[in-house]
């Protein structure tokens, strides 16, 4: 079972999904956010995946079509982590700021 929660603000448009996101219920969020895709109004979207306990190869598929739509990814936990980073690519290590590779070499 998959409860999916709209919210929205004056920026943004949320899109919360608790449960599990396999098979129909993929095809489900995918309806939904067609729907969002329409009526957002030049907001961002968001999908939040922090209470997804899993995700199968359709609610892949379906998170993927949100994220090349422009949606954003926000994962909790490792599962979700590792599905949105295949979807999104790794993120990019922060660069070391100057003083800290100095004191790292032994220089001053």
């Amino acid at each position: 079972m998959l409860r999916i929660t709209i919210t929205s603000d004056d920026q943004i448009v949320c899109c919360r999904l608790e449960g599990r996101l396999v098979g129909a219920w993929a095809a489900e969020v995918e309806r939904v956010w067609d729907s969002l895709k329409a009526s957002r109004q030049g907001k961002s979207c968001l999908v939040d995946l922090s209470a997804v306990a899993f995700v199968d190869e359709a609610g892949r598929r379906a998170l993927a079509r949100c994220y090349a739509d422009g949606a954003q990814l926000k994962a909790s936990g490792p599962l979700t982590s590792f599905i949105v980073e295949k979807i999104t690519g790794p993120t990019p290590a922060a660069p070391t700021p100057p003083q800290s590779r100095a004191a790292a070499h032994g220089k001053h």
